[in-house]
């Protein structure tokens, strides 16, 4: 945190989700390094990036264990959590970001911390709130990898599909969206059934473009896969075998260390109760008046007809 932030009393993000313990129920993704002091390691041997010499994950067990709490690490541990007699659950499962996909060994899938959560929330009667997001789409498409962000987002549809087989359409509003889209293009003239990694139009009988180079199907307008960026004099030539690296950084217009994103609309989808009003064109902030309305949260929703018979126990 910068200076200015500390010395207007304001807290990290760690230390906001401490204080807050009592109140998130389930909180899952990594960070390790940012709830451990500089002088410790972590489960896998990282260092700790705080500089109070504070130990929150030590911390949150201490006050939370007795309350039914528990905190995991790993699949393992988290395969262990018995959703009936565990009430809070902590689970970091790596020093910073997870791991992608399809580099991932010994942390759970998205998919499965979904299911988890929705499990221990699923015991509160009165309904819960679940924020579930995909977040390495974004960290790869900011790196330039194709490959790495479109696998995440195979990763969030699993999810979506445990989120909608683990409830029901008549209690629960489920929404899927966006904050952002990203300066990211697939076409390039492809024909039907080429590979989506693969050179354009077909992988097999790829064109060229006017530089006399080959070209991929998916291009960025911004990044890290610019001739520039690479110290390179002239845009790379791209081989045939290019749909089959994982680690292939995608070619872009403007060289930039990192992608930037977009500027167009995002998609919103929604199901369940008052779904209906997922339609059309909306400020991002109007989704979060939806699932209040439609929740019956707060003193300025509970006044309507639906609110009347339930009270504030919708999902």
């Amino acid at each position: 945190m910068k200076y200015r932030d500390r010395a207007n009393n304001c807290i990290d993000i760690s230390l906001q989700l401490l204080k807050k313990r009592r109140d998130i129920q389930v909180l899952l993704g990594g960070g390790r390094s940012y709830m451990r002091s500089m002088d410790a390691r972590d489960e896998e041997g990282y260092k700790g990036d705080r500089k109070d010499g504070r130990d929150l994950i030590q911390e949150w067990k201490e006050d939370m264990e007795r309350r039914g709490g528990r905190y995991v690490w790993n699949i393992s541990s988290l395969n262990d959590i018995n959703p009936s007699s565990t009430n809070y659950l902590l689970g970091m499962f790596n020093a910073r970001h997870m791991i992608y996909s399809v580099r991932r060994k010994n942390e759970p899938t998205l998919a499965q911390m979904t299911a988890k959560a929705i499990q221990i929330l699923s015991k509160n009667q009165k309904g819960f709130i679940l924020l579930v997001e995909a977040g390495l789409i974004d960290v790869a498409h900011h790196q330039g990898r194709a490959r790495f962000a479109l696998e995440e987002f195979h990763e969030l549809e699993r999810a979506v599909e445990v989120a909608k087989t683990a409830t029901t359409e008549e209690d629960t509003l489920l929404i899927v969206t966006a904050d952002h889209g990203q300066m990211f293009m697939f076409g390039s003239g492809s024909v039907r059934g080429n590979p989506v990694y693969g050179l354009a139009p077909d992988n097999d009988n790829p064109g060229e473009a006017a530089d006399g180079k080959r070209y991929t199907s998916l291009l960025y307008g911004t990044g890290p896969g610019n001739a520039a960026v690479q110290k390179s004099l002239s845009r790379q030539e791209v081989s045939t075998r290019v749909s089959r690296w994982k680690n292939y950084v995608v070619q872009s217009a403007v060289p930039m260390r990192g992608a930037t994103h977009s500027a167009e609309d995002v998609v919103v989808f929604g199901r369940g109760p008052m779904a209906h009003m997922i339609s059309g064109v909306h400020e991002q902030s109007y989704i979060g008046h939806v699932m209040m309305y439609a929740a019956c949260l707060g003193p300025q929703y509970q006044h309507f007809s639906h609110c009347k018979d339930n009270g504030p126990t919708k999902r």
